[in-house]
């Protein structure tokens, strides 16, 4: 969402609205835009760099080069600040690029984390939000 700060009265701000805002359905968690996140997506005979697109408390989207069967499960490698985080997956949707491109955006929803991985990913989640 995109909105334009119109005045600032104490600690009070009032800006205008430059997009719609979506609505989430109950069993959606809020999506955050990630910048320059790479990772490595394994699975049974599968192995590709990808790129992190968004993320959530429940999952992330990135780029693939190569399509990845939906209901699949995968190991989703990220190394984050000086942490290296393997998130067990399942392949939610796997879709081609809107831009035209030979990409294809995959969505994918995390599985059962050992508590630290489960500490490390919120708070990747976190940094993102606030950032």
């Amino acid at each position: 969402m995109t909105a334009r700060v119109v005045s600032i009265d104490g600690n009070e701000i009032t800006m205008t609205l430059l997009d719609r805002i979506r609505m989430l359905a109950q069993s959606e968690n809020a999506r955050f835009y990630v910048a320059d996140l790479t990772g490595v997506v394994r699975g049974p005979e599968l192995e590709e760099e990808v790129t992190l697109i968004d993320v959530s408390t429940g999952g992330a989207a990135f780029t693939s080069p190569k399509a990845i069967e939906r209901g699949k499960t995968v190991e989703l490698e990220l190394a984050v600040a000086s942490w290296l985080v393997k998130l067990p997956a399942e392949i939610r949707y796997c879709r081609p690029e809107k831009d035209g491109s030979s990409y294809f955006r995959v969505g994918v929803t995390l599985l059962s984390l050992d508590r630290l991985d489960r500490a490390r990913w919120i708070s990747l989640v976190d940094d993102t939000m606030c950032a």
